[in-house]
């Protein structure tokens, strides 16, 4: 936004010192040019006036003729609205010598530059014209096309691989879901086997407790308090294990609740980095399925033997 205020030959210097900060981590050439694109770009619209503000920038304010300390109001830095395809057309088409991509490296970083742009929220108005964008700097010749071919090409090859490892994803969080599922039945298991041991238990307390022999016993009440014990005994081992069961079952399902919301993650990332870059793709796809097809028609007229026809640059029309 700041940038704007600057005089645009003044911008590429300008872009090249804040391309140096440290957020950038040092990837100088790449940030240089994608500050001085979209400077070139958010600039092609002429700013929006601030209806709150009657007062001319730097003049005073009406009254009874006598001067008012604090009159010159201070300047606001207005951002622009997104341009339009062919705003952004148009802005580049009259600061192009601005943009310096001379080589291989540079113009890769131009296309990443113009890419990332039109899916921000400033190059929305433009995004559903990209062919229209990237056939311009064709045009200009500031993006040969080796260069645009190549990068259409891992274009393609990025989002082949960013919807094949989507499919993994869902792949993964279905059967940790599956898995989750599982552990949870697991768990619902041990807590009713634990209810069932303890209450086996809390009934074998009150019947060894009825079964206490007296000062006397007979030799039918000594047994029957022997088993008692011994029931007893047996319901507290089974209490204990169910417990120590439970206890297993539900640090399975912690482990699997966390495996779970990690694939979820995953997998939500994997969605998004596949809807990021497919309106891209699909509003660019006009433009370099038209490339394709004039390499196909060069090639094929050199096959014959005639001269290669030339690229009709301008007279293109991509929707």
């Amino acid at each position: 936004m700041t940038l704007g205020e600057l005089s645009m030959n003044d911008v590429p210097a300008k872009a090249k010192e804040l391309a140096a900060d440290k957020k950038f981590g040092g990837a100088l050439v790449p940030a240089t040019i994608a500050i001085v694109w979209n400077v070139i770009v958010r600039n092609g619209v002429t700013p929006k006036e601030d209806a709150d503000d009657k007062t001319p920038r730097g003049g005073k304010k009406g009254g009874s003729g006598g001067k008012q300390k604090n009159s010159i109001k201070a300047a606001k830095v207005v951002d622009k609205p997104p341009c339009s395809a062919a705003e952004a057309r148009k802005a580049v088409k009259a600061q192009k010598h601005l943009v310096v991509a001379q080589n291989p490296v540079s113009q890769r970083c131009l296309m990443e530059a113009v890419e990332s742009w039109l899916l921000s929220p400033h190059g929305s108005a433009a995004l559903p014209g990209a062919a229209k964008v990237v056939e311009v700097l064709y045009d200009l010749d500031l993006v040969s096309e080796a260069a645009l071919t190549e990068y259409w090409a891992d274009l393609q090859a990025q989002t082949t691989r960013d919807s094949e490892a989507l499919e993994t994803a869902q792949t993964a969080f279905g059967e940790q879901q599956s898995a989750e599922t599982a552990a949870a039945a697991a768990v619902r298991d041990a807590e009713a086997q634990q209810r069932e041991m303890l209450a086996y238990k809390k009934n074998s307390e009150a019947y060894a407790q009825n079964a206490r022999c007296g000062s006397n016993p007979n030799k039918d009440e000594e047994m029957a308090e022997k088993a008692a014990i011994a029931q007893l005994k047996k319901a507290i081992e089974l209490h204990n294990q169910s417990q120590k069961v439970l206890a297993a079952r539900q640090k399975t399902l912690v482990a699997e609740s966390a495996a779970l919301t990690e694939a979820g993650d995953t997998l939500a990332e994997r969605k998004a980095e596949v809807e990021r870059r497919a309106p891209f793709k699909k509003h660019a796809t006009p433009f370099f399925d038209w490339l394709a097809a004039s390499d196909e028609e060069s090639d094929e007229a050199e096959a014959e033997g005639a001269p290669p026809k030339a690229a009709p640059k301008e007279a293109v029309e991509v929707s």
